[in-house]
């Protein structure tokens, strides 16, 4: 089988370093030792840097220099394919006419469905060996988080389609927009920090209508 290393990371971290023009700048000293830094280890945006289209490219353009052994090929493929699946997950512009993008809105003619389909599969036959004692192991809780996150999304892809919508931005299902809601629920009176479930829903009736006629910039956070 295909064996991805978090060495091969580090190694391409290293040669990168030693280049004139360096593709991996955006990659911090503490992204590579999350252990020692326990506060990083749940921010979605050290995964997404250091799992890049630009990681896979710095490690396959130092096995070209023989810097790092060939077999980094199978770390590549890995960080590539988290890289598509976060795209997938993080989709936020209309869909046009290059449909095999995944950060495009799900539609009938992107392809996120089959590459679900794919990737899936692919996770079931996941396993992970330790780097300090060699254990083999199959069940990880974000192994099984992915397989169901990715079925959920399926689902809500097709009550979407089944009432009518064109297409579906997945960037408007994650946690920013429920954060963004909670908030505007919270600004209602003087300090709406603990409302009863009538005024929450009175709020709520407020803050969704008042949202979608604003003129504030509707890609912002807050």
């Amino acid at each position: 089988g295909k064996l991805a290393k978090f060495d091969h990371l580090l190694q391409a971290i290293e040669d990168d370093k030693t280049r004139r023009c360096q593709m991996l700048n955006k990659i911090r000293e503490c992204y590579l030792h999350i252990d020692r830094y326990p506060s990083i280890k749940t921010k979605v945006s050290v995964a997404a840097k250091t799992l890049s289209n630009t990681m896979a490219a710095a490690i396959e353009t130092a096995m070209s220099c023989n810097k790092i052994p060939s077999e980094a090929t199978h770390t590549a493929e890995f960080v590539i394919l988290i890289n598509n699946l976060f795209d997938s997950f993080n989709s936020h512009k209309k869909p046009g006419p290059r449909t095999t993008l995944l950060n495009l809105g799900i539609s009938n003619k992107t392809r996120h469905i089959s590459f679900w389909n794919q990737i899936i599969k692919v996770i079931e036959e996941w396993t992970f060996r330790d780097r300090k004692d060699g254990w083999i192991k199959k069940y990880m809780l974000f192994k099984y988080g992915w397989i169901n996150n990715i079925k959920g999304l399926k689902v809500i892809r097709q009550i979407c389609q089944n009432a009518g919508f064109e297409y579906l931005r997945t960037r408007a299902l994650n946690q920013d927009p429920i954060e963004k809601l909670f908030s505007l629920i919270r600004q209602h009176g003087v300090g709406n920090t603990n409302p009863t479930p009538f005024q929450h829903l009175s709020a709520l009736k407020t803050s969704v209508p008042n949202n979608l006629i604003s003129h504030s910039n509707k890609n912002s956070n807050c």
